[in-house]
Formats: structure tokens, sequence, C-alpha cells
């Protein structure tokens, strides 16, 4: 449960600075999260007792990545597409 609530916090802060900034969009909010998100894994795993929690996690992580992975694309295409001439 102490996962959860770290993860919920860590998104809430997130949303919150960037709101504040005024720089919130979905990709970057994304891209965070999920940065965020391995962190928080990384943080909270023992290297020498393997918990039962983290063998569950493996599909989040897989989803978030891939998630991270399509906004990265789009991103990069927006940047790297010739503009449309009207």
């Amino acid at each position: 449960m102490q996962f959860v609530t770290v993860q919920i916090g860590w998104m809430l802060g997130t949303l919150l600075v960037l709101t504040v900034l005024g720089v919130f969009s979905y990709g970057l909010f994304i891209l965070i999260a999920v940065t965020g998100f391995l962190t928080i894994i990384k943080l909270m795993t023992s290297s020498t007792v393997q918990p039962r929690w983290r063998a569950r996690l493996c599909r989040f992580v897989v989803f978030g990545l891939a998630l991270a992975v399509v906004v990265i694309t789009f991103r990069v295409i927006q940047v790297i597409a010739p503009p449309a001439i009207p």
C-alpha cells in the first residue's frame, strides 16, 4: 500500500507543478509519471529479497514504457516533419 501512496503522491505533485508552471501537456505528464514510477520501483525494492508485489508490476512497467515510447515518437514526428503548406 505504501507503493501506491507514493506513486499517487508523485503523480499529483507532478500535476500540480506542471499546472502551476503553465506547461501541462499529457505527453509531458506521462513521461514524468513513468519516470517516477520506475524510480519508485527501484527505490522501494530490496536487493536481497524479492517481494511478491514486484513480480506483478511487470505488466505495468511494460505498459508504461510503451506509452512513453508512443509519446516520444509523436513528439519526434512533430519536430522532424515538415510543416504543412496551406
